[in-house]
């Protein structure tokens, strides 16, 4: 009888651990990023996240425009899952090293932990961006874990005046690419030199179509939830560097509202793969 109830107790076990396992994966749904100017934005369009240009990220209501929250913690949001804001920043004492931050989005973005990325030493991340830095962040659900999956790819050129011979050009031309996973929930970070694919769709963005240009100076224009937002830089305070993001309604192109940002013109996200 007892080697019944333990053979009982073992499979209940494994029954147990295996739903766990399912309830684990079925929570981490396959995502990329929801765009929005300058920042992403909650997949069911309540919450926008924006760099602010003062190093750090607002959390904007997008049903009124109103700041919820900031952070210093990070500089540029990549990713909302679930309850937490996946963003980075260029480390201080290393320029070729990235540091991703993940927020609470359900405490006024609290820090849960930062994790460090490096790249080759060659490559150079921050605004001039100089070596054509490109990245693709998503969100899979690999090995039972929850893991946020960065592909990037960098170039380098020469960087002198004149134009130089053909072997310097050739010589000093670099061109490497390689994928970065980090547990969304402990923060370990796995590095990878091979590029990685996924077949994940992407949000369009309406940047580039002109029938959705709503006024003049009007860029990074993207639809979420049957509205279209999108940023107006000031021509008549061009020295301080105003912006304006602005909300329309995408049917009807009604102004829904409209808030003032800073030096939002010196932001430069990489692009995407």
């Amino acid at each position: 009888m007892r080697n019944y109830w333990s053979a009982l107790s073992l499979i209940s076990c494994f029954v147990l651990l295996s739903s766990c396992t399912s309830v684990s994966l079925a929570k981490c749904t396959p995502s990329k990023p929801i765009p929005f100017p300058n920042g992403v934005a909650q997949p069911d369009g309540s919450v926008g996240y924006i760099a602010n240009g003062a190093d750090g990220i607002d959390a904007l209501d997008l049903l009124t425009g109103k700041t919820l929250w900031s952070s210093d913690e990070a500089s540029r949001p990549l990713l909302v899952a679930k309850d937490r804001l996946v963003a980075s920043s260029v480390e201080i004492t290393s320029t070729n090293t990235l540091r991703i931050s993940v927020l609470d989005t359900k405490q006024n973005g609290k820090l849960l932990y930062h994790s460090s990325v490096s790249f080759p030493l060659w490559v150079e991340i921050g605004p001039a961006n100089n070596n054509s830095l490109s990245m693709d962040v998503s969100l899979e659900p690999i090995n039972d874990d929850c893991v946020v999956v960065i592909g990037w790819q960098a170039q380098s050129r020469y960087k002198g005046g004149a134009a130089p011979p053909e072997w310097i050009e050739q010589r000093d031309a670099r061109n490497t690419s390689g994928v970065v996973y980090i547990d969304l929930y402990t923060g370990k970070v796995e590095t990878l030199n091979t590029p990685h694919t996924t077949n994940i769709d992407a949000t369009p963005s309406l940047s580039d179509q002109s029938s959705w240009r709503f006024e003049q100076n009007a860029r990074e224009a993207f639809a979420i939830g049957g509205r279209v937002y999108y940023l107006v830089d000031s021509t008549a305070d061009a020295a301080a560097g105003q912006t304006a993001l602005k909300a329309r309604d995408l049917s009807s192109g009604k102004l829904l509202w409209e808030t003032t940002l800073r030096n939002q013109r010196n932001i430069k996200i990489p692009p995407p793969l």
